[in-house]
């Protein structure tokens, strides 16, 4: 008989792989009750500093003109329980290095962890 881990014992393994570390901000907003006007606020941090991976996947495909295009996938993967809402920022320090991503998609959750796809955030100025 094959003996099958508990979601403990897989939960921890998945999490031994976490060594990066986010910071997540959002971006708020509030509405005037006289004017009903509403106005962005500053971004604020919602998660400081939690343990988290990212994973990067190159994908390639052809275009209509049979140019090969190649995009990079980012997957960042961390704890079932943090919510994190649509249109955050996330910062991910990796090996000392941090790049700002921002979320797209719906994140996918699992009794052990949640994969969220990112996009690379790119800064004008």
């Amino acid at each position: 008989m094959v003996s099958i881990p508990s979601l403990e014992v897989v939960r921890s393994s998945i999490r031994s792989l976490w060594t990066d570390t986010m910071t997540v901000e959002v971006m708020g907003s509030v509405e005037d009750p006289d004017t009903k006007i509403t106005s962005s606020e500053p971004p604020r941090v919602v998660i400081h500093d939690a343990p988290c991976r990212i994973s990067f996947e190159t994908v390639s495909g052809a275009t209509v003109d049979r140019w090969v295009r190649q995009e990079q996938v980012v997957k960042l993967f961390c704890d079932e329980t943090l919510d994190i809402p649509p249109g955050s920022r996330i910062t991910v320090t990796r090996q000392g290095m941090s790049t700002v991503y921002h979320r797209s998609g719906k994140p996918a959750i699992y009794p052990t962890h949640q994969e969220i796809l990112l996009e690379l955030e790119e800064r004008h100025g």
